[in-house]
C-alpha cells in the first residue's frame, strides 16, 4: 500500500505565493503572525479568512501520490515545481527553478572543460 503524501505548511504558503500569486506578505501583516510561523499562518488563512487550505493540500497530495516510491524529487504542477523529500512536499519553486538547478549542477564540469580546452594556459 502506498503511503499518504504529506504537504507542509511551508509548501502551502509557497504554492499560494508562486502558483496562485497571492500577496503573502500583505496577508502575513494582516494576520499579525510571525513571518516564520507557517503553520499558524496557514491555520489563520483557513479559519479566519476562509481559504480552502485543506482542499489545496488534498489537490497537491493527490497529484504527487502516484510519484511516491519512484525516487522523484521534483514534479511540475500548476505552473510551479513541487519539491518532495520522501513522502512529503516540502516546498514549491517557480517553474524555472528546476532548470536553474540543473544548470548549476552542470556548471563545474563545463568550467573544467573550458579550462582544459584553453591553449594559451591563461584561463582564470
Amino acid at each position: 500500500m502506498t503511503p499518504e503524501p504529506k504537504v507542509t505548511a511551508h509548501a502551502v504558503v509557497r504554492y499560494l505565493e508562486r502558483a496562485l500569486e497571492f500577496d503573502v506578505e500583505a496577508l502575513r501583516t494582516e494576520s499579525g503572525l510571525h513571518r516564520h510561523d507557517d503553520m499558524s499562518f496557514v491555520a489563520w488563512l483557513e479559519i479566519a479568512m476562509g481559504f480552502p487550505i485543506s482542499a489545496i493540500r488534498r489537490q497537491i497530495a493527490d497529484y504527487v501520490a502516484p510519484a511516491l516510491g519512484m525516487g522523484i524529487h521534483r514534479l511540475p504542477f500548476d505552473g510551479v515545481v513541487l519539491c518532495l523529500t520522501g513522502e512529503t512536499v516540502t516546498t514549491v519553486l517557480p517553474a524555472d527553478g528546476m532548470k536553474r538547478s540543473r544548470i548549476r549542477r552542470r556548471a563545474p564540469r563545463d568550467f573544467r572543460e573550458m579550462a582544459d580546452s584553453n591553449d594559451q594556459g591563461d584561463w582564470r
